[in-house]
């Protein structure tokens, strides 16, 4: 029977043309993406179904031609391929189970492509759901911030079924600059996307506490991002680096703080799970838990920094509540 199962669900993915695809989850980054790949699927003639919480911010997607459907459960009954995007582990599992998730609408052959920041736990579970459904779950986190999902810059991982990963790399090279092949497990994505996390944290901390060495001392911050541009020429340092000699932790179009510490937890937890020790990621984890602390919940994950300026006797950087 599982022979069967198995070359019947190769044969649909094999065979079966995309007649539509579906998007759930618009957020800072997820309408970024779902713009850029409605304009692909129209020059494919494909349509896309799209579904969002707040219906308002379909509102241009589907005077541009989507279309918005009530539920997941109506995405998965109109799609073949089905792209998320969500905040966290439970609102993926939302909108996957229940009575009005993707996996109560599923045909068979269709497939998951998840763009979040979650566990791989959460993967491993979501993707033998689908199995058992015979769909196919394949794990897609990104690397870039929305202004990167905008202009296509993203850099896209893809860990799963070899067959089904062939089937959606068009459509995630219509929302990125390249495709990353990871493995053909799905929850090694997950593992990879806070790797690349972790590393990106630890630079901004390491930015932070440079900068403030450099302040204490009488530099000029112009001098440090000076020296900081010519040692380390790269988009995370500069980016990063000039948002903070700017003050700017505003997280409108960015990244929030809550949603930087889910990631951080999420490292420290596969971590603590395979007896890696990450002294970095507590030491970044308890910044960011005094600046929420401080009230600075809404401000970009960068706000951490505010901590260690505040450790070493300088103002936050932010305007003084009244």
């Amino acid at each position: 029977q599982r022979r069967v199962q198995g070359a019947s669900l190769a044969f649909l993915l094999t065979n079966k043309m995309v007649s539509a695809v579906g998007f759930i989850g618009l957020g800072n980054m997820g309408i970024h993406m779902c713009r850029n790949l409605l304009e692909y699927v129209k020059t494919q003639n494909i349509a896309l179904n799209v579904f969002n919480r707040t219906r308002s911010k379909a509102d241009d997607l589907v005077a541009s031609g989507a279309v918005f459907q009530e539920d997941p459960k109506s995405i998965a009954e109109t799609s073949d391929i089905v792209f998320t995007v969500v905040a966290n582990d439970s609102a993926l599992e939302s909108v996957f189970i229940g009575d009005n998730g993707l996996l109560a609408g599923v045909k068979p052959g269709t497939i998951f492509v998840d763009h979040s920041t979650v566990l791989p736990e959460t993967a491993k579970r979501l993707s033998d759901l689908a199995a058992a459904k015979q769909a196919q779950y394949i794990s897609s986190p990104v690397f870039g911030r929305p202004e990167a999902a905008a202009a296509r810059m993203l850099w896209v991982l893809s860990a799963g079924p070899v067959d089904a990963k062939e089937k959606v790399k068009p459509f995630q090279q219509a929302m990125g600059r390249a495709v990353q092949d990871v493995s053909l497990e799905a929850p090694r994505a997950n593992v990879l996307k806070l790797t690349g996390n972790f590393m990106i944290v630890s630079t901004m901390e390491m930015l932070a506490e440079g900068m403030t060495l450099a302040e204490k001392n009488g530099l000029e911050r112009s001098a440090f991002m000076e020296m900081v541009q010519a040692l380390f020429p790269t988009p995370i340092h500069s980016g990063y680096g000039g948002r903070l000699a700017a003050d700017n932790f505003n997280a409108e179009g960015g990244f929030q703080l809550t949603l930087g510490m889910k990631d951080v937890g999420h490292m420290r937890t596969v971590a603590q799970n395979s007896a890696c020790p990450l002294p970095l990621a507590d030491l970044v984890y308890n910044h960011m838990l005094a600046a929420k602390a401080n009230g600075r919940a809404e401000c970009d994950w960068l706000s951490l920094a505010t901590t260690v300026r505040e450790n070493a006797g300088l103002p936050s950087g932010l305007p003084e509540k009244k």
